[in-house]
C-alpha cells in the first residue's frame, strides 16, 4: 500500500471557483465580511418575462454573461441598500 502526501486530516481544500468578475472585484476593491451582495445598493434587480440581476459598480450587458448572483461575497464598494 503506498502511504499519500497528506494524513487524513491534513488532506488540502480545495477554495471554491469563484466566477472571475466577482475575483475581480474582489482583488481591486477588497470584500467586505459579513455582507453579500444581495444587500449592496449597487445590486440591481430585474424582472420582466424572467428574473436577473446585475451590479451597476461593473460592467454590464445585456447578456447572461454579466449577470450577478445575491449570494456572492460583497466587495469594497458595499453599501448597505435602503430596502
Amino acid at each position: 500500500m503506498q502511504n499519500g502526501l497528506f494524513s487524513d486530516d491534513e488532506l488540502p481544500v480545495a477554495a471554491p471557483r469563484q466566477n472571475e468578475r466577482i475575483a475581480d472585484m474582489h482583488r481591486m476593491f477588497g470584500v467586505t465580511d459579513d455582507a453579500i451582495c444581495g444587500n449592496c445598493q449597487h445590486f440591481v434587480r430585474y424582472h420582466q418575462s424572467t428574473r436577473w440581476a446585475k451590479c451597476s459598480k461593473t460592467r454590464t450587458t445585456a447578456s447572461r454573461a454579466t449577470d450577478w448572483r445575491a449570494r456572492n461575497a460583497a466587495c469594497g464598494l458595499f453599501e448597505e441598500a435602503d430596502r
